[in-house]
């Protein structure tokens, strides 16, 4: 008999190959794309393994799981899902931290020099007006990367990943994390966090989300920052205090910000959406064709890994489970 994995969400075919093999896969129709909060629950109890891509995972859903053996996190954030509650079940939770470096980096340097340029907001000006005024004076004058201070906030692969991208571009780099990161391949300096605010006229927000980084970046911190810095936020929405940095934008504390993530997603407020000097992404770091049939396949081997007596290379609760 086969394994039983359910997919929260619709996902190419062409990457869960291998997993058919040894599992009947239970997916969403295609029309429909995710399986609501309550179809996943009343699956739970026959599940062996579960693929989750923007869906919750909760005490509720382990404590019906009895026989589920392997949570799949199609992604690298893991806050959707209750770590302590999947330890003390003792199931494996892995995720992607490594597929989704590249392409996340890429998308972290492209809206940091749209807004930089004023390319988005430039655009949309071309698209909406029939004057040639722009033709004759420089509309959208922007600010270049070369010879900027460039701060990071949480430097893991991804940030790293985008530091090496700075780089060509005349960039200084800087860090803060929780510790100084040794054998850098990129020069890179290590600065305490509130002398980042203070001196940097890029700011990234690249720390993991946790109870501890919840508003992170709250009216304290963003009034420690210049006036001309640009903020940009791939990581995860709570990090920072959404209120606080409508005001600031209002208030014209600070230069612009470019956003992939939001602290209530998918809501999203009407003011960020009104700001010139703000570009808005929806959470699509990782959208690519490229990346997204790799998270399939990497995902579905992790399930595959488990349900076949093997450990992965990413186990979130490794510690918990004394892997």
């Amino acid at each position: 008999m086969k394994f039983k994995v359910l997919l929260t969400r619709v996902l190419q075919k062409e990457g869960l190959k291998e997993l058919e093999k040894i599992a009947d896969l239970i997916l969403p129709e295609e029309k429909k794309l995710f399986f609501t909060p309550e179809e996943i629950l009343n699956y739970a109890p026959i599940l062996d393994g579960i693929i989750v891509s923007r869906a919750h995972i909760d005490a509720v859903f382990i404590d019906k799981a009895k026989k589920l053996k392997v949570i799949s996190k199609f992604g690298v954030g893991y806050d959707t899902v209750n770590v302590e509650a999947v330890s003390k079940a003792g199931i494996i939770f892995t995720n992607l931290p490594s597929t989704v470096t590249e392409v996340t980096a890429e998308l972290v340097f492209g809206i940091m020099l749209s807004l930089s340029r004023r390319i988005v907001e430039a655009d949309r000006y071309l698209r909406k007006t029939q004057s040639n005024r722009w033709y004759q004076e420089a509309l959208f004058m922007g600010h270049e990367l070369w010879d900027k201070k460039i701060g990071f906030i949480g430097f893991g692969r991804i940030g790293q990943a985008t530091a090496r991208r700075c780089l060509p571009f005349g960039m200084k780099i800087f860090y803060y994390d929780i510790e100084k990161k040794n054998n850098l391949r990129i020069k890179a300096q290590y600065i305490p966090f509130d002398q980042l605010l203070e001196e940097m006229d890029y700011i990234v927000l690249q720390a993991p989300y946790s109870k501890s980084t919840h508003h992170l970046i709250g009216k304290n911190e963003i009034e420690k920052m210049k006036k001309s810095v640009y903020f940009i936020n791939t990581a995860r929405g709570p990090e920072i205090d959404q209120e606080a940095l409508i005001n600031a934008l209002k208030e014209k504390r600070i230069a612009g910000a470019a956003l992939d993530v939001y602290e209530n997603e998918p809501y999203i407020p009407q003011d960020l959406k009104l700001f010139d000097n703000v570009v808005l992404t929806p959470h699509l770091g990782t959208d690519t064709y490229e990346t997204d049939l790799r998270m399939v396949k990497e995902a579905s081997d992790n399930v595959i890994k488990v349900l076949t007596g093997a450990i992965p290379e990413f186990v979130v609760n490794r510690k918990e489970l004394g892997l």
